[in-house]
């Protein structure tokens, strides 16, 4: 299995249908998750200034997990041999959706392609 950092903050390669939903997608849940909890007990107890910051730092921590997000899409479409174009399918409505859990259980393309080397390897 391949590093974290390379998974979700490198657009080139490819990644398998586990790393996708184990180094891809569950940690971006579990991240998002602390990240409302957070913002929420923070926003509901502190001062005017103190729930500026933190909306502002939660905003910025979710731009970095949407930035991740499309990584990880991207390295699936090249798994299946497509150019990382094919994720802004995934900013439809409802299709999107349809398409990330596609994405997720679709089997990559066998041997290396023009993107990398098969991650199953």
């Amino acid at each position: 299995m391949r590093s974290l950092p390379f998974v979700l903050f490198s657009p080139r390669g490819r990644i398998n249908r586990r790393e996708y939903w184990l180094l891809g997608w569950l940690p971006l849940l579990a991240v998002s998750s602390g990240l409302a909890l957070l913002a929420s007990a923070v926003t509901s107890s502190a001062g005017q200034w103190s729930r500026l910051v933190t909306v502002l730092v939660v905003l910025g921590a979710f731009a970095l997990l949407y930035y991740c997000g499309v990584v990880i899409l991207i390295k699936r479409w090249h798994d299946l041999d497509r150019s990382g174009a094919w994720t802004f399918l995934c900013f439809i409505p409802l299709v999107g959706a349809i398409i990330g859990l596609v994405l997720g259980l679709w089997p990559g393309a066998n041997g290396p392609n023009r993107h990398d080397i098969n991650p199953k390897l």
